[in-house]
């Protein structure tokens, strides 16, 4: 390990050791013959209760495990959401309830037909799930030696049974998820990445925990990535190493990669990070004094989130005292008709989640269970900007929810 101002080299450098981020690199070292170095600029999650129990996992907003990125003011209301971001090696997935599921193939289908996304098509994903799994569920459809553990959620929690049968009263039946068909109309207890002495099977726990002895495999946690370092190579600009800081003073290390960079730090820090990098929209870099190395505008934009508000409902008898991570059932339907795909889904948990309600005024109750109504399939885009040139400041993330009208046809 080189002290600070040294220089490191591999083949391949990974920036971000999220749910993708950890999945690549172990893949990528598999290989003994290539050296792979896992840039992560968050603590290690191996040893670490609070983030393996999964379910703990609601102790981890708003705490020193949540970079907690406030959104800026939007133009519909809701200026006080926030987005959690995981401070942990295995991004998100070391950090979200870890709910299962499959693609849906009309998602996937979509993303290769009418968007260029050439070998994503639910043909060829589809053949691939059952390599990542060990599922409990039964079916020949399903993996049963793959690196991430799914369990089925029993059928335990008396409340999650009666929101069950309430829904099949209104014409929601029970269905069965990860089947190989999009659940359009239905709902259940879902399938979890959880592991059977209650670990969270996430990314890192998967991908990383089995090969943290590889002598090829470099894990730098604590490592923040300052920038991309590109020079012309042959007359074209290359991406040859990060710039990181693994110090209080910042004071930088360069990583050098001798066969690529793979920027793989989600869907904010990524543009944020080539943004500083001088890869971006040209006057958005020139505000900041950065150079620009490729004015490419769309770095930054069509960002999507799906948003989700949160009922709270009081209740007679009390609520379980245990579970496998709190937010076990999902409901699947549609708003518009004759989609072949839910346009609505809610989450169903065992839990008062008063997080964002109790701030902004509403009642709370001990003895609670919530329902999540979110939009699947969300039409606003927004964007995420640089806040300074600073590698340190969060950026402005602004998802402009609420922001595309909804096109509605009223009969006569």
């Amino acid at each position: 390990m080189s002290e600070s101002h040294g220089t490191e080299t591999y083949d391949y450098v990974v920036v971000g050791g999220g749910s993708a981020g950890a999945a690549v690199a172990s893949r990528l070292s598999e290989d003994p013959s290539v050296t792979v170095c896992l840039l992560e600029a968050d603590p290690s999650d191996v040893g670490d209760d609070a983030i393996l129990r999964l379910d703990r996992w609601m102790e981890l907003l708003e705490s020193g495990y949540d970079w907690d990125y406030p959104i800026e003011p939007q133009e519909n209301g809701n200026d006080f959401m926030r987005h959690a971001r995981a401070k942990a090696l295995g991004g998100c997935s070391s950090h979200n309830s870890c709910i299962a599921f499959w693609a849906p193939r009309e998602d996937l289908d979509s993303w290769e037909r009418d968007f260029g996304c050439a070998g994503w098509g639910s043909e060829e994903l589809y053949r691939l799930f059952p390599q990542i799994e060990t599922n409990d569920a039964p079916g020949d459809h399903h993996g049963r030696s793959g690196p991430v553990h799914i369990m089925t959620v029993p059928p335990n929690d008396p409340c999650g049974v009666a929101v069950l049968d309430a829904c099949e009263a209104v014409g929601i039946p029970r269905a069965k998820f990860n089947s190989g068909k999009t659940v359009v109309n239905g709902a259940n207890f879902f399938q979890i990445n959880r592991r059977p002495d209650g670990m969270r099977a996430s990314s890192s726990v998967s991908y990383l925990h089995p090969h943290l002895d590889r002598p090829n495999l470099t894990i730098r946690t604590g490592s923040w990535a300052k920038r991309i370092v590109i020079e012309k190579v042959d007359g074209e600009l290359r991406a040859v190493g990060v710039d990181i800081t693994d110090n209080a003073f910042g004071r930088t290390t360069r990583i050098d990669a001798g066969r690529e960079v793979i920027v793989s730090a989600g869907a904010i820090d990524t543009p944020k990070l080539l943004m500083l990098s001088g890869i971006g929209p040209a006057d958005d870099l020139r505000q900041h004094e950065l150079d620009v190395l490729v004015d490419s505008p769309g770095v930054g934009e069509h960002l999507q989130d799906h948003p989700e508000g949160v009922i709270g409902f009081e209740t007679k008898k009390p609520m379980t005292q245990e579970s496998t991570q709190w937010w076990e059932a999902g409901i699947f339907t549609t708003v518009d008709d004759d989609l072949d795909r839910p346009d609505l889904m809610m989450h169903y948990g065992s839990v008062p989640f008063d997080m964002h309600t109790l701030r902004q005024g509403y009642p709370t109750s001990e003895n609670t269970f919530c329902l999540t109504p979110n939009v699947t399939h969300a039409r606003s885009r927004g964007t995420v900007k640089l806040r300074s040139r600073d590698f340190r400041d969060k950026p402005r993330v602004d998802p402009r929810y609420f922001t595309t009208p909804r096109a509605t046809t009223c009969g006569s």
